[in-house]
């Protein structure tokens, strides 16, 4: 069943754009004579391709059909590619169409903190930054300091409360620092979710979600697609909504 949809396919495809007649569709998928009779019958039968002169032509049913699938196996690829991160989400708290929209990227064993580097990439371009840290490495640190220097930054951040009252005194003068550059504001929650939220607004507004397991990084999901984007700044205002302000510099 699988290679007879496989064949249905093959041939719908090479009839999107240009119309083709049977000896053709052979010589160019390959295959025998009656597997095209077959296929072009059953394309035919359903409406995904209609006869043009002793040629064949898909039909908008067809195309329709072909962008279905295709987003269909885009979709099962996504999943795949981001079981990792995945496997440490509450699905049931996540949308589904910001999975849709979002680019993953996932550590590698050999260099874990390169599935950071693009989001990273965003707060060091961005003018304002608001998330939230259930954890904090000295990367963090390091680069919104680099943003800062390079030209302000605005940054919002809610700590977990536990999170804040362990980090020593050069990691609080840091913090401070961010949050004095420009316009900032901490505060403090308790982060139980396993994934920190943040917005990077510059020239484009990114959103993600940076997913975190038992043994470290599991990986960032991130957008810039505007609704994503909507959805991701409320789940954080929630988030706001539920904290308590430590520092305010205005």
């Amino acid at each position: 069943m699988d290679e007879l949809l496989a064949a249905r396919n093959a041939l719908l495809e090479a009839l999107l754009e240009t119309p083709r007649t049977k000896p053709e569709l052979v010589d160019e998928l390959s295959t025998s004579r009656s597997t095209i009779d077959r296929g072009v019958a059953s394309l035919l039968e359903t409406g995904c391709i209609e006869r043009r002169d002793s040629a064949y032509l898909a039909t908008e049913t067809g195309r329709l059909a072909c962008r279905a699938r295709r987003d269909y196996l885009a979709d099962l690829d996504r999943i795949e590619r981001g079981r990792p991160i995945l496997t440490e989400l509450p699905l049931e708290s996540i949308d589904l169409s910001f999975l849709r929209e979002a680019s993953i990227d996932v550590p590698s064993p050999q260099a874990p903190w390169t599935a950071l580097e693009t989001s990273m990439r965003h707060i060091r371009e961005a003018s304002a930054v608001f998330g939230t840290a259930p954890v904090v490495f000295n990367l963090y640190f390091d680069e919104f300091l680099e943003s800062i220097e390079n030209g302000g930054l605005c940054a919002e951040l809610i700590l977990d409360q536990n999170l804040f009252s362990s980090l020593d005194d050069g990691q609080h003068d840091q913090l401070r620092e961010i949050i004095e550059a420009d316009c900032g504001r901490l505060y403090t929650a308790t982060l139980e979710m396993p994934y920190a939220i943040w917005i990077a607004e510059g020239e484009t507004v990114v959103a993600g979600l940076t997913v975190y397991s038992e043994n470290g990084l599991a990986g960032v999901l991130r957008t810039d697609d505007p609704e994503s984007v909507d959805w991701v700044r409320e789940r954080y205002r929630e988030r706001r909504a539920e904290s308590e302000l430590v520092w305010n510099p205005d």
